[in-house]
């Protein structure tokens, strides 16, 4: 048969397909076959000629012709799924009546190219999947019978669940309704959980295990999902993690049941009595009843190869990290290895074994996707009930059998993207667990007659510490390390350091710190970022604090575990830590850019919180705030203004008055070098909102004596440009740039100034009306600074303010008043103000009903305002205190 068509066009196929009868056999073939080596050729045609093209064809296909349709099948499977092709609505849609009809009266050795052509064409468009759904998925639907863990033909099983990955995998969440939601859940939890002990060795079983999985990933990316069966769903999933994984049998019950309780209270009791216990005799009595079953396991595992017994015994007998991690990064790289024959080299055997132990490891990595996504929609508590059945929550001891958990696969899968999949599920289930963490205590000795959840909390932190360490220093992949210093990022900033022993922050701290220097920038960046949550947390030990501001760290990494703390800091020999150099170094020299970036995020860790012992780098921190904003890069430039910001809210919450004295100096010397400097380009870039509202919160940190030395012209400028972008399109430019103004209308220098004081209200009566609440309340908020600038100078500015101006600010107030709540409040505020200054001539009676009279409707606020026109009292508003006068 000849394929040779290369001058054939797809009108040429239509014009040919348009004279052909359902009787003409052979031609319907031959064009077929041509059409099928067309795609081969990558062919792209016209998408609604091509799609009439197949929509003719598919009329040409006499019932009961299963090859013609078995070919015809295959064609609109490579069209759509292999080439991409995109067909318009109309011929889709028929195409789908077709296939469905196909599906259910073909032959069974049909059947399974029919349902690969129906996956394919669910998946190229969304929108028939839920007009669809009840022929395919309804009480008798087309699918609901393949579907069935009895159903025997596993080829046409697996096709079918293609289907339901296609159905599931449609974009939109309009497509994911509840009815959809609980019939995948349903039968993709059946086939895991029914044939789960079935035939390893099977490539099909395990494509059906990896498309139910994939499945199900999608059914937990919406959180209006409901199992009842919780327990037994995650048990099923625990052994899936382990799949094929070499010494790892299943257990038996894969029902699991909560084993950690969250306190009820927000402080937990240091003595607990063994009643008050979370379930101490429940969680002995159950690893009681399982253990026996794990006889067998041990069992099979001798049957291992010697080289697992070997690494794992290594594992379970070293005392200390060293140890741990030369005998597991041995053990590692042998499990690692990779057979180097080519596949020409191979067996058939060798060929089926390779192909087995891919699935087994993309049927894990997508076992890991499932748990991700639970954790992700799932209530933290649930969750945090059983954490014991995947992290470690004793000490390894030697010749204990433990339960595999996510460790097992970190330190021993040989497939590196499943490792990478318990390592972002353990970061997810870290994520966000302070509330339970911050209940952990491994100060005290644990009891003999029972455990408290505060010592099985804090012996789970250190062994996450000791296995996250153990990982740490046996993997070679950047993406794995990566992802490694992520858990630890996540771990520093949800762990109460300070009722542990602080060696367990000290030794990760030394091993971290040593991939400073990485070859590879993410690790850098992400080895940063660790030492930012790290100075995130508050729940530090001082020596830790004292060990991040001195400068021998890398004296206690080489092996001093102990801080001299009769030592002098680096301040008092003015010397700069470590970690100010370290980021000095990144950010002013030639580094790539998110290094720099980090470090910058670094640095403004450090000065919030270790600002009152900045004496001794005060000099680098305005050397490199004075870089980043003449730096032509805007992304430097915004985080030298964060920088910038952070620095002034630090020296305005000072307390202690001495130091502040000493500090002030120093900061308007900075703030004189800022404003005079490039700070008014960063401040009028309109083409990065972002670094103009950063910059606004910046002169929000202004003093009113710094203000005051610039230059009378410098002053105008950036009222000016602050009036300017009080009205800009982007809202959190507004709200920053009338938040700044209202501070400034306290400025001894401004709050006399009647015309400023004028231009202020007119933005702030105009930002009655703006749509972002955040915008009004900030303007709310700064029409209470104005009002209580006009108050204390209402002596000086009482022939200066006219009539009009008391009318609309009083009017801004009102209707300000009938906002949220905390716009509320503020317009309250302002209005007591203007109560109390406003002149008595300005006191007239019609315009002091008009505003009583906008008020009318809002009972508690026309209560508030009472005035008294015969003896022009005036009842003065302020906070919700009235001072009659």
């Amino acid at each position: 048969m000849n394929l040779d068509t290369p001058k054939l066009t797809i009108k040429d196929f239509c014009a040919k397909v348009q004279t052909l009868k359902v009787t003409d056999v052979i031609e319907l073939n031959l064009v077929i076959d041509q059409l099928n080596a067309l795609n081969y050729l990558n062919f792209s045609g016209d998408c609604k000629e091509y799609g009439e093209l197949l929509c003719n064809l598919a009329n040409l296909v006499a019932p009961g012709n299963d090859h013609m349709l078995s070919k015809f099948c295959c064609l609109l499977y490579f069209s759509l799924h292999k080439q991409k092709v995109t067909l318009l609505k109309p011929s889709q849609e028929y195409l789908l009546n077709f296939t469905i009809s196909a599906v259910q009266s073909c032959a069974d050795w049909v059947c399974g190219d029919a349902l690969m052509a129906l996956s394919a064409l669910l998946e190229s468009n969304s929108d028939y999947s839920k007009k669809f759904k009840e022929i395919l998925i309804g009480e008798n639907g087309v699918l609901t019978k393949f579907l069935e863990t009895d159903y025997d033909d596993k080829n046409i099983q697996y096709n079918a669940f293609q289907c339901l990955y296609s159905l599931m995998k449609c974009p939109g969440e309009s497509s994911l309704d509840v009815d959809l939601l609980d019939f995948c859940f349903k039968n993709c939890f059946l086939i895991l959980k029914d044939q789960l002990r079935s035939n390893m060795g099977d490539i099909l079983v395990l494509k059906i295990f990896i498309t139910s999985l994939k499945c199900l990933q999608y059914v937990f990316t919406s959180k209006n999902m409901k199992v009842g069966n919780f327990g037994e769903l995650l048990g099923t999933l625990k052994n899936l993690l382990f799949y094929g994984l070499p010494g790892q049998t299943f257990t038996q019950d894969t029902n699991l049941y909560p084993t950690l309780r969250y306190p009820e209270t927000s402080q937990l009791q240091e003595s607990q009595s063994e009643s008050d216990s979370p379930y101490p005799k429940l969680r002995k009595q159950k690893k009681n009843k399982r253990r026996p079953k794990k006889t067998p396991q041990k069992k099979q595992t001798n049957d291992a190869p010697s080289m697992e017994e070997d690494g794992s015994s290594a594992v379970d007998a070293s005392e200390g990290i060293a140890n741990l991690s030369l005998s597991s990064s041995k053990f590692l790289s042998e499990t690692k290895v990779r057979s180097s024959s080519s596949d020409s080299e191979l067996s058939d055997a060798d060929n089926h074994s390779s192909k087995i132990k891919s699935l087994q490891a993309s049927l894990r990595q997508n076992a890991y996707f499932v748990l991700q996504n639970i954790v992700k929609v799932s209530d933290r508590k649930l969750i945090f009930s059983y954490w014991s059945y995947f992290l470690p929550e004793h000490p390894v001891i030697l010749g204990l059998v433990t339960s595999p958990n996510i460790f097992t696969t970190i330190l021993k899968d040989p497939a590196s993207q499943v490792r990478l999949g318990a390592l972002t599920l353990l970061a997810e289930m870290l994520r966000g667990s302070k509330q339970f963490l911050m209940h952990a205590d491994g100060r005290n000795a644990r009891h003999m007659s029972f455990t408290s959840l505060s010592s099985i909390l804090a012996t789970m932190i250190s062994e996450i510490h000791r296995y996250l360490l153990l990982t740490l220093l046996s993997e070679n992949s950047s993406l794995l390390l990566i992802q490694i210093l992520k858990c630890y990022a996540v771990l520093s900033e949800n762990v109460p350091y300070c009722k542990l022993n602080s060696d367990i922050l000290l030794k990760f701290l030394k091993h971290v710190k040593t991939y400073l220097n990485h070859k590879d920038i993410q690790v850098r960046v992400a080895c940063i970022a660790v030492f930012c949550s790290v100075l995130n947390s508050d729940q530090i030990p001082v020596d830790i604090d004292e060990l991040m501001l001195s400068s021998n760290f890398d004296n206690v990494a080489n092996g001093n575990n102990s801080i001299d703390h009769n030592s002098s800091p680096s301040c008092a020999v003015h010397q700069s830590p470590w970690i100010i150099q370290l980021c000095k170094n990144n950010i002013l020299n030639e580094e790539p850019l998110p290094i720099k970036i980090q470090s910058l995020q670094l640095l403004s860790s450090v000065i919030g919180k270790y600002f009152q012992k900045s004496f001794c780098f005060f000099e680098a921190i305005e050397n490199i705030i004075l870089f980043c904003l003449n730096n032509p890069d805007t992304s430097i430039q915004l985080h030298g203004a964060k920088l910038l910001d952070i620095f002034g809210r630090s020296i305005n919450i000072v307390t202690n008055a001495e130091m502040k004295k000493s500090l002030q100096p120093l900061v308007s010397a900075l703030w004189q070098s800022v404003l005079m400097g490039s700070f008014i380009k960063c401040l009028t870039n309109d083409d990065v909102k972002t670094l103009q509202s950063v910059c606004c919160d910046c002169l929000s940190t202004l003093s009113s004596n710094d203000f005051k030395t610039l230059q009378p012209k410098q002053q105008i400028m950036y009222i000016t440009v602050l009036l300017g972008l009080a009205s800009d399109s982007n809202p959190n430019v507004r709200g920053a740039a009338i938040r700044c103004l209202g501070l400034f209308c306290l400025f001894p220098s401004l709050n006399q100034d009647a015309t400023f004081l004028d231009d202020v209200s007119v933005i702030l009566i105009k930002s009655v009306e703006d749509p972002n609440v955040n915008v009004r309340f900030k303007a709310s908020w700064s029409l209470g600074n104005l009002s209580d600038a006009l108050f204390v100078n209402k002596d000086l500015l009482n022939k200066e303010i006219s009539c009009k101006f008391f009318y609309s600010m009083g009017m801004a107030c009102v209707q300000f008043s009938r906002d949220c709540d905390r716009v509320k409040a503020n317009a309250v505020r302002a209005l007591g103000n203007l109560l109390n200054y406003i002149p008595e001539q300005f006191i007239v009676r019609s315009a002091a009903d008009v505003q009583v009279a906008n008020v009318g409707r809002y009972t508690k606020i026309q209560n508030l305002l009472t005035v008294q026109y015969k003896n022009a009292t005036i009842i003065h508003c302020y906070y919700g205190v009235f001072i009659f006068r």
